[in-house]
């Protein structure tokens, strides 16, 4: 899975990810480092730059945000479960 891992994360960092130089594997991920991935991945198949690539400081604000994040991945074809607690509690399964 090591392999894996780098390779996807190589991957990210080649679209535009902000993936600090230490991070090797999924499970190193933060909150951050999830959002702002899935966020530039979703601003490549829609052509929306306008998406937020940082979590706000706001807690009420981060939770409409991860919401609506959510929403687009499900609107652009992801079929998993998932909404605004995928992205404010890592869980490794999830984040893959």
């Amino acid at each position: 899975m090591e392999e894996v891992d780098r390779i996807l994360i190589q991957s990210l960092r080649d679209i535009g990810c902000q993936i600090d130089d230490s991070i090797q594997n999924i499970n190193e991920f933060d909150v951050n480092t999830l959002f702002g991935c899935v966020s530039q991945c979703l601003q490549l198949i829609t052509g929306n730059k306008d998406l937020p690539t940082r979590l706000p400081a706001n807690i009420s604000t981060r939770f409409k945000i991860c919401g609506e994040l959510a929403q687009l991945c499900q609107s652009n074809g992801y079929k998993g479960d998932i909404g605004y607690q995928t992205f404010l509690s890592i869980n490794e399964s999830e984040a893959r």
